[in-house]
């Protein structure tokens, strides 16, 4: 019976003994592992890309650069983390650019510059090197997806007898799709696959601008939005859908149009297209509107499958935007302030 007790009392010891060997085992671990540290979030902010007045930015084909041009008529480009500034040699051009309008694909680009009289516009052809005037008959022209044409409203002298045309770049070769134009300011966007374009009038009367869409087959034009004063249009990539502007007491609206069920969203954002980029996916809208205050822009992501909207940036100084871009993922920007390129760095 007392060799039991023993027994016992030597096993009740056994175990105190382990469990203590238990505890100075996991009191040494946890005295060798390193405290956790709160690292802070990544800090985003507005980073000055080019430091002189930048006109028309648009992303470099793999996203790494952002191409631009200078009033004078010089051709830039900046790497996205801000190096490597290098100017392109071109011949020189009169006037002042106001503007460049870049095809989906290589290397050419047309360039509208204030001259004496008026606007001229350019092509710059980059396997000949050269600058070619185009007629100023040739109006609200735009890029098709070849990046080898353009299509443009052939203007009248009487401003009667306007013509829906599509020409090779330096207005050579043209074609007639319509002569049944009856505004000679309609603004000319074609579709991603060619084969439509919307007609939006660039001067609107009244409270009523309609949006129109010509077949490029057929040069047949139906009307695809009857009420409003829509002002501008994007489309999506897949052809089905066009984000537009709509002038709503002088607030201009965002919203979305499906051709396929015929309906419209208001997508919640009071911006004009200047302040838009979308992504070449379709996937997200970005929009920089302008915040409650009116003291500079806030920037909005917004998913185009969901309709779903979130804060990108919402900067703690005052930015004004214009000519917002994406280069692969990152924004970037023109400031109303001072004209000079800005990317948003996460």
């Amino acid at each position: 019976m007392i060799s039991k007790r023993i027994y016992l009392v030597l096993g009740g010891i056994a175990i105190l003994i382990a469990l203590a060997v238990v505890a100075f085992v996991f009191a040494v671990k946890k005295s060798k592992e390193k405290p956790s540290v709160s690292l802070p979030e990544a800090k985003t902010e507005a980073r000055l890309l080019a430091d002189e007045p930048v006109i028309s930015p648009i992303s470099s084909f793999d996203g790494g650069a952002v191409w631009f041009f200078t009033p004078k008529g010089k051709l830039f480009r900046v790497n996205i983390d801000g190096s490597g500034l290098t100017e392109a040699v071109l011949p020189a051009v009169s006037g002042t650019v106001k503007k460049a309008d870049w095809p989906s694909q290589g290397n050419d680009f047309i360039l509208t510059a204030s001259e004496t009289g008026g606007d001229s516009r350019y092509y710059y052809s980059n396997a000949d090197q050269k600058y070619t005037k185009l007629p100023a008959n040739i109006q609200n022209f735009n890029w098709l997806p070849d990046s080898r044409r353009i299509i443009y409203i052939w203007r009248s002298g009487d401003n009667v007898h306007q013509q829906l045309n599509y020409a090779n770049a330096d207005a050579s070769g043209y074609k007639i799709i319509t002569d049944k134009i009856f505004w000679p300011d309609f603004k000319v966007i074609p579709s991603q696959d060619g084969k439509s374009a919307l007609l939006i009038r660039s001067k609107p009367e009244g409270d009523v601008n309609k949006i129109y869409k010509a077949n490029l087959e057929t040069g047949e034009i139906e009307i695809v939005l009857g009420e409003g004063k829509n002002i501008d249009a994007v489309w999506l990539p897949n052809g089905q859908k066009f984000i537009f502007v709509q002038d709503a007491s002088t607030v201009p609206k965002l919203f979305l149009y499906n051709l396929i069920t015929h309906s419209q969203t208001d997508l919640g954002l009071s911006v004009t297209l200047d302040k838009v980029a979308v992504d070449r996916d379709g996937k997200y809208a970005y929009a920089a509107t302008s915040k409650a205050d009116s003291l500079g822009s806030i920037f909005y992501r917004l998913d185009l499958a969901s309709l779903k909207q979130e804060e990108f940036f919402a900067p703690t100084s005052e930015l004004r935007v214009r000519s917002l871009g994406l280069a692969s993922d990152k924004l970037f920007f023109v400031s109303s302030q001072d004209s000079k390129l800005y990317l948003i760095q996460k």
